[in-house]
């Protein structure tokens, strides 16, 4: 397997989890109350699976290696990733304090909420399209065969020493539960 089709398998998993964030604002913006502990669930899956995990593989193995095999550090497809993926970063915090607020009784703290779940999904799907449409096939014609197989390799290594297979199939199980309840 190409490392670009493993990224691109972890970008489906987290394309349902925007999914569910998508209807959980629309719900929201319907005047539900957010479920609190859910939402929290899913933060705690962005900040471990789609960042630590997926984004991790990324930044410390492919594109790394896609600088190393000639593209440009600097005003390329990497730099623009990267910078998304703080951008992210920051909207997830956004969520978590917006949460913390809603818990200490803020009711206005919910569409602070809305708006930082629709900014990380809008971000998102962007972020994933480009790295699917642009980014991989540049990839997959910089890399050889030999180093694409190596750095699939190292994703298996990472994968099981960073996040593990347990932790794998709990995210997997997560998004099953939710995906009946929102999805479905």
């Amino acid at each position: 397997m190409k490392p670009t089709e493993d990224l691109m398998r972890d970008h489906q998993t987290i394309e349902v989890m925007l999914g569910i964030l998508t209807k959980i604002a629309e719900n929201i913006r319907k005047n539900r109350e957010p479920e609190l502990e859910e939402i929290d669930k899913i933060i705690d899956f962005l900040r471990i699976f789609a960042d630590k995990f997926h984004h991790g593989k990324e930044e410390t193995i492919y594109f790394p290696e896609l600088i190393e095999a000639g593209m440009s550090n600097e005003n390329s497809p990497v730099a623009v990733m990267l910078f998304e993926h703080e951008v992210g970063r920051g909207h997830i915090k956004s969520m978590v304090s917006a949460v913390e607020a809603i818990k200490s009784g803020d009711k206005f703290a919910t569409e602070h909420l809305v708006e930082s779940i629709e900014s990380y999904v809008d971000l998102m799907i962007n972020h994933i399209q480009k790295e699917n449409n642009i980014l991989f096939p540049m990839g997959d014609k910089l890399l050889s065969p030999l180093k694409r197989d190596a750095i699939y390799k190292h994703f298996k290594v990472v994968e099981d020493n960073i996040i593990g297979q347990d932790i794998q199939k709990h995210y997997h199980e997560l998004l099953r539960q939710l995906e009946k309840k929102y999805l479905v």
